[in-house]
This record gives C-alpha cells, structure tokens and sequence, in this order.
C-alpha cells in the first residue's frame, strides 16, 4: 500500500491536464502537495499493486517535453542583434543629444528666427522617432521576458511536485537524474531570464529618459515655432543699417565663421562615431553604382551606333557620366540611410548634389540655357553657406541679402524684353518655368525689402524657399532624366524582353513608366515647395477641414472627404484591376499549358473579383455602414423587380457561359442566321465578329436560352464537302480513285478521319460523286475547300474525264398543224449529208 499510493499519485499528477508541464498553466493550479496525505486518500480501498512500467512510461514522456519547453524557452530569451544594436548606439545618441539639450538651454528659443527653428524641429523630432522605435521594441522584449520568467516559475513549481513524488516511490535512478538534470536547466534558463531582463529595465530606462528630454526639447520649440509663424511679417531685428553701424560688442565675422565651422565640424565627428557602418555601406552602394553605368555606356554606345532612337542618344548623354550618374542615385538615398542625422549633413548632401547636376544637367540642356543654370547653382552654393553660419548674425544677414539680390537681377535679366523667356522656345514646360520666373522676382524684390528692414525671419523664407524650390526642380529632373535612361536600357535588355508583356508592348510600359517617374518627381517638387514657404501644413489642415465637413441626409452621412475616398478607391481599383488583366494576359497564361477559353474566363473572374473587392473597400472606406447597405441593396432590389429583370437575366446568364462554358472566347458559333467569332464574354453581353468583319454585340440570355451552333466546342477540325459530276460512261471506281489521291495528296486534309470519296448516283446529266475530308485548319477551311476542289479538276483533266454541261430531251407529242408544216418544209429544203 505504501509503494501503490505514491506511484498512483504520480501518475495523476503527470496525466492531469492543468499541469503547465502540458502546455497548460493558463487552467487551474494542481492540488496542493497536502492533499496527497489528506483523509480521502487513506480511507480508499486498497487497490492490487500496478507494475512499475505505467508510471515509468508516463515521467518518460514528462521529461522529453519538458526538455522540448526548456529548449524552446531557452531560444526565445536569447541574446537578439537588436538589442545588442540599441545597447551599442545607445552611447552616441546620448552623446549627442546631450549636446543639442545643452545648445538647447543656451538659446533663447523666441528670439531665434523660424528657418533655425524649423532646423531644431526636424533634429529633435528624429532623434524622438528613433528614441520611440526603440522603446517600443524594449517594452516588448521585457513583456517577452516576463511572461518566459512566469512561465518558468510555474514549471520550477510543477518538476519540484514530480521530483518529491518520485522520492515516494520506486523510480530507477536515470529518471531521478534526468529530473534533476530538468531542474538544473530551469535554474540556469531562469538565471538567463533574469540577468536578460534586468540588463533590458536598465536599458529602457535609459532610453526613457533620454525620451522625457527629447519630448521636453520638442514641446518647447514647437512652442516657439507657432509664436514665430504668427509674428513672421512683423520686424524681429533692427534694420540691416542700424546692424552695420551699431556692431559694438558684436562677434567678428572672421570669429562667427569660426564658431560655425566649429560647431558644424562636432556635429559631423558624432554623426561619423554612430554612422561609421552607413557611410562605408552607403559608399559601397556608389561604388556598386558606379560599375553598372559604366557597363551601361559601354552598352549605349553600341546601340547608338546601330539604332536612331532619340532615347538611346540621351541614356548615352547620361551614361558617358557614369560617375555622376551613380552619385546623384547615392546622395538622393541619403535620409533612407541617415533619418535621423544633424541638418549639417543633409546640407552639405544637398551641396553634393551640385557635382552631378552640373555634370549632367548642361548636355541635356540647350546652349542658351545653361548660363543661367550655372548662375543658380552658384546662387545655391551662397545660399547652402548661408544656411550653415549661426543664427541672428550679421554674416547670415549679409550673405542673406547677396543671394536675394543675385537672384533677383539673374530673374530679370531672363523674363526682360528680349531675354531668353522670348527668344528661346522650350515647350510647355518652360512656358511654366517663365512664370515661375516671374514669380521668383516677386519673391525676391520681397526679400530684400525686408531683410533691409528687419523682418529676417521673412526674408529667409522669401529667398530660401524660392532658392531652394528652383535648385530642387532641376535636381529632381536630373535624377529622372537618369531613372527614364535606366528604364530605357532595361526595356532592351535581354532580361525585360523574356517577358512577352514587354516584348509585345515596349512603348506602352515605357510611356506609362515614364509618366509615373515625372508625376512622383513633380509631386514631390510641390511638397518640397510648399514646405519651403510654410504652406504644407496649412494646406493639409485645409484639405482635412473640408474633407471632415459632414451632411446628414435621413440615416446617411457623408462628407467631401468619405467621397473623395469612395472614388479614389473606385479609381484604384479599377487601374489595378486593368493592371492585373494586363500582365496576366499578355505574361502569365501564354506561360501556362490551359484549355483555350480558360485564360479568358480567369481573367475575366480576376477582374471582377478586384473591382467586387474594390467596391466593398470604397464603401468601407466611405463610412458606409451594414444598415446603409441594407438601405442600397433594398432599393436595388426594387429596381430589379420593377425593370432591370432582363439585365439580371443576362447577368447570371453570363455567370452560366463563365462556369459552364458551353461557349468559349474563340469559339465559331453560329446563332439564327449570324456566324462569326466570339471576342469577348462580357457579365451582360458578348461579342461577336462576323467573317464580313462585323461585331455583334449578344445579350448573353440568348447565348444560354436560343439554340447555338458551336463549331469548335470540343476542336476546331471541319468537314468539307467537294460535290463532282462526270459524264456518263466513265468508270466510277477510276472516279474514287482519283479523288482518294486528291485527297491524299493535300496537306491541308487530315488522315484521321480518313477521306472518303462517295459515287452518289445517277443524275440528270452527270455521275454524281462527292469527296468528304477533314481539316484541322478551321479558320482556312474555305480555302482549303478551294484550294481542293482545284486540284479535283484539275486531276479530272488530265485523266481525260469530261465533266458535262447539263443536257435536257424534248420529245413532242402532239404539233400544231401549222408547226407540222413548217417542220416538213424545212426538212425538204435541208441539203444532203454529202453536201453539208
């Protein structure tokens, strides 16, 4: 009794399903280890011993998952590169946070102008997206590791209650070793858990500290940006003149350049110590680059020689500059490698990007052009120095005020009577640029006036902004003049031209391409533009005020915005749909060995399962709710019960001619008196094209409900019939024979089924035979007809057949009187035979 209850024991602890041993611990806790000494159990009758197999079995399989549990624990609280990445950035980071916050708490903040804190803005609000990413990752890991800690408690509980029940019992000693050993691993899995989780807390720690200061620096110059924006039209420094005369106490020019450089240079050294990897990827990246164009001009340059094709000669243009070519693709990539980098890096990136655009940007241009090319690049080159000097100085007023006026007087001596906006003629799109001239006249006669007068903060918006957008504008077509040369040499390669899609339709994808890389580089230019002029925001709260203006009709509610998004979905759906038909179409299914007719019928499913799918999302997206739908398909359905019955009828007509397909796209088919091709099967109607070239447009009901002729249901094969007559008298067997080898002897016929030369009968004035053989070339079956029916006669010819003209006896019966006469007369009047 004393060895059976213990054993018992055991085995109903280890088969009991609340064990977390089980994969379990989310049920009810076992019973507490007293319960095993309680009452109950020694009042039971005593039970025959059981062998010790069953509870040997049972630990057995107890040990093998646990130690799968412990495995599986043992990988998930490993060390992960993530964390590893954010303990080894950690110290640069705060490095450098530490002293924007230190530059932060020595500035006063509403004193600065809004270009500066605009700068400040975007540092601070990278810095918080990356202290964000990585706290959201840190509060996941330690959830992670507090629940593998919980759950390794209640595996540590649970093998303590097996390894003290099987001291009651007789176990062999290797399944008390392989629980202990199972107990030892718990305690060093549980030691890694801990020691993980604590080095995690600390690191989180850290990061939401250095979080709380980032918010607190982003608050308080957000603060002072909006107090900036409403005071930007008023004067926030004396007048230009009053700043020239009264410059006593005043920093030096020389010592302001110093204090720039240097603070520019420690911006720099911090962005290199977090960096380092980036940067020798992101070299890597041009030296990758730079191989490919040099193989590309290699290529151009054959092609140029043997095609006169307008976009060779430019991709050759572009392409005999490979190195530049990849630099402007490099340093455009730069906030992709660097989102979260000082401004100093991305000005000097937008200084880098002068060496490509004046490498390539001239050979495109025409001569006239690019003086005033080179004149804005140098502009841009002042204005980039101007925005790295330090804020409220006399030396970025004064460079300030250089740019302005260069610019201005570049403007004017374009758009002035006989300049080059009426002498040169460039197209639309320097018909657009000549305002934009225009414009920047304006915009620039503006700075001036108030960099004179002290409004600086408008001044720098003036003339940044216009700058700024006109140097963007030319860039961003340099980098797509290097993106459509890219797109041109990929559409003659070997590889695009696999695909028949591209082989079939070079022009259309290059076009459509084409279009895509001008509209995505124009919407970016007047992003750009509207940033550069404070206008972004202001336009996307526009466009969200009036989007969120509701009307409320009964128990529908809509907006400008909800509609604006139902037919953006409508309109997307339906490129798609047209995108998918198009790549499946001319790609996929010529790939695929399917029935003729199948690549149609999917593709027509495919279709209007995107625009069914593209539909609900409009109507999601829209607002509309299930009782709103209830409300649309109940007045659908009266509309169909009143008057749409014949289109619901060809509807699922359609539906029958999909699934079923007794008639296929490419089928002959002949219905009433009209034969012809089916073209197309639409969800209400089909199309047809008659051999005279006609195309019938069939209401699909008739296809389903009237009766159908299909001649190439099953295969496209056809009899022909050759009907012949021969004169009487000559041998009917030397007939068939002749027309066997007719037969035999054209291509066009098949051998199965057999030809057969029938001898019909006796006609009026000819044997009357018929050749019957088969073609597999449907679409010619006419032609073979003919081509056959030659050759017939011709054969009959050369066998000396005759075939007869018809041939009619009279036989009179009764005359007139007068006739007889007249007949009797002629005879005696008619000469003998050996004189005629």
């Amino acid at each position: 009794m004393s060895r059976v209850l213990p054993s018992a024991l055991l085995l109903l602890a280890l088969a009991w399903p609340a064990f977390p041993v089980f994969g379990q611990a989310d049920q009810a806790e076992p019973p507490p280890p007293e319960s095993e000494e309680s009452g109950s159990v020694e009042a039971a009758p005593a039970e025959p011993e059981q062998p010790e197999t069953a509870p040997t079995a049972s630990l057995a399989r107890s040990l093998q998952e646990g130690n799968a549990r412990i495995r599986k624990l043992r990988a998930e609280v490993a060390a992960i590169p993530a964390t590893e990445s954010i303990d080894d950035g950690l110290p640069a980071l705060t490095e450098s946070t530490e002293k924007m916050w230190d530059e932060h708490q020595a500035l006063t903040l509403n004193t600065l102008s809004l270009h500066r804190l605009d700068l400040m803005h975007q540092q601070w609000t990278r810095a918080g997206a990356k202290l964000e990413t990585w706290q959201e990752f840190l509060d996941g890991r330690s959830n992670d590791l507090s629940l593998a800690d919980q759950t390794l408690h209640d595996m540590s509980e649970t093998w303590e209650s097996i390894a003290t029940s099987a001291e009651q019992s007789q176990i062999p000693e290797e399944l008390f070793d392989q629980i202990r050993l199972v107990q030892t691993s718990i305690e060093e899995v549980d030691g890694q858990i801990k020691g993980r989780l604590s080095a995690v807390l600390v690191l989180l720690g850290r990061v939401t500290e250095l979080q709380n200061t980032v918010t607190q620096a982003g608050a308080e110059v957000e603060a002072a940006r909006l107090l900036a924006r409403k005071r930007i039209f008023a004067p926030d420094s004396p007048s230009l003149w009053d700043a020239l005369v009264h410059r006593a106490g005043r920093i030096s020019l020389a010592q302001q350049v110093r204090d720039t450089w240097n603070q520019d240079a420690e911006q720099f050294r911090i962005f290199m110590n977090v960096y380092r990897q980036r940067v020798r990827f992101q070299a890597l990246l041009f030296l990758a680059l730079s191989i490919v164009m040099l193989a590309l001009w290699y290529r151009v340059r054959k092609q140029e020689d043997t095609e006169e094709d307008p976009a060779i000669h430019t991709a050759h243009l572009i392409f005999s500059r490979p190195f530049s070519a990849a630099l402007i693709l490099t340093v455009v990539s730069t906030r992709l490698f660097y989102p979260h980098a000082p401004i100093v890096i991305f000005e000097l990136n937008i200084l880098l990007v002068l060496i490509p655009v004046l490498r390539l940007v001239p050979r495109l241009t025409a001569p006239g052009l690019r003086s005033a090319l080179y004149g804005l690049s140098g502009l841009f080159v002042i204005h980039q120095f101007h925005a790295l000097t330090a804020d409220e100085t006399l030396l970025q007023r004064l460079l300030l005020l250089l740019t302005s006026l260069a610019g201005l007087a570049g403007a004017i001596w374009i758009v002035r009577p006989g300049g080059r906006a009426s002498t040169f003629d460039g197209g639309r799109w320097w018909k657009v640029a000549v305002v934009g001239i225009r414009i920047a006249v304006v915009l620039f006669l503006a700075s001036v006036l108030a960099n004179l007068v002290g409004s600086v903060a408008l001044a720098e918006m003036l003339n940044d902004g216009t700058l700024t957008s006109a140097f963007g504008a030319v860039g961003l077509a340099a980098v797509a003049a290097v993106l459509r040369a890219l797109l041109t040499m990929f559409m003659r390669s070997s590889v695009a031209r696999a695909s028949g899609m591209v082989s079939r339709h070079e022009d259309l994808i290059t076009r459509r391409l084409t279009a895509l890389i001008r509209l995505a580089a124009l919407a970016m230019w007047l992003a750009g533009t509207l940033k550069l002029f404070r206008l972004l925001e202001v336009t996307l709260d526009g466009i969200a005020t009036a989007a969120s203006k509701a009307w409320t009709f009964g128990n529908l509610t809509f907006s400008i915005g909800s509609v604006l998004a139902f037919f953006t979905a409508i309109v997307v759906s339906v490129y798609f749909s047209r995108f998918v038909r198009f790549v499946l179409e001319e790609d996929v299914f010529p790939r695929l060995p399917l029935q003729r007719g199948v690549p149609s019928t999917l593709s027509m499913l495919i279709n209007y399962s995107i625009l069914a799918l593209g539909f609900i999302s409009a109507m999601a997206v829209a607002g509309f709710e299930i009782s709103q739908f209830a409300i649309i398909f109940g007045a659908l359905g009266v509309g169909i019960g009143f008057g749409l019955q014949n289109v619901v009828n060809n509807f699922i007509s359609g539906l029958i001619l999909v699934f079923e397909r007794p008639v296929k796209v490419g089928d002959t088919i002949e219905v009433g008196t009209m034969i012809g091709e089916v073209r197309h099967i639409g969800i209400r109607a089909s199309t047809v094209r008659t051999f005279d070239g006609a195309e019938v447009i069939v209401p699909n009901g008739n296809l389903i409900s009237a009766e159908v002729v299909n001649w190439t249901l099953s295969d496209r094969i056809r009899r022909i019939k050759i009907p012949v007559g021969v004169a009487y008298g000559t041998d009917p067997q030397k007939v068939l024979d002749l027309l066997h080898q007719v037969a035999k002897d054209s291509k066009d016929v098949l051998s199965y089924p057999e030809p057969t030369g029938l001898f019909k009968g006796f006609g009026e004035s000819s044997l009357d035979f018929e050749l019957r053989v088969w073609t597999a070339n449907f679409e010619q079956w006419m032609r073979v007809g003919s081509n056959i029916t030659v050759a017939v006669n011709t054969a009959l010819a050369e066998a000396g057949i005759t075939i007869p003209f018809p041939q009619h006896d009279l036989h009179l019966r009764t005359v007139a009187p007068e006739f007889e006469q007249a007949l009797a007369r002629a005879k005696r009047l008619e000469p003998p035979a050996d004189e005629r």
